[in-house]
């Protein structure tokens, strides 16, 4: 049996929020180029994992990707970071700023200078 999504399904809202965060104390390398290596899987992992409990008190699910990577001379490692729901989540940007006040991410220091929040889709 092939099961075909009704087209309420196929329709349905994707809200996507893009965040650009500084973690301060993550050294850059070339390894963080490379979305194939180690080292950028292990840390996107270990990002994405502290993203999904910081936004455990939205309802509904949330799918975290890890962009990339970037250095940057005067901030340090910045870390491009997309978030997807079925719904447009008005509180997110808020919690994620409150996480970034208390300094640190899974275990990573962070800090808003470099800090940006984008709307791709989604109100």
């Amino acid at each position: 049996m092939i099961l075909v999504p009704s087209l309420f399904t196929a329709t349905t809202f994707l809200a996507v929020y893009r965040f650009i965060i500084n973690f301060t104390d993550l050294p850059y390398s070339n390894e963080l180029r490379n979305p194939y290596t180690k080292q950028y899987i292990r840390i996107s992992r270990q990002i994405s994992n502290a993203f999904k409990n910081i936004l455990a008190s939205l309802p509904g699910q949330h799918n975290i990707s890890i962009i990339g990577y970037r250095y940057q001379q005067v901030l340090g490692t910045l870390v491009t970071i997309e978030v997807t729901s079925r719904k447009a989540e008005p509180k997110l940007r808020k919690i994620i700023e409150k996480a970034i006040r208390t300094g640190y991410i899974g275990g990573y220091a962070v800090g808003f200078d470099g800090f940006e929040y984008y709307t791709l889709k989604g109100h």
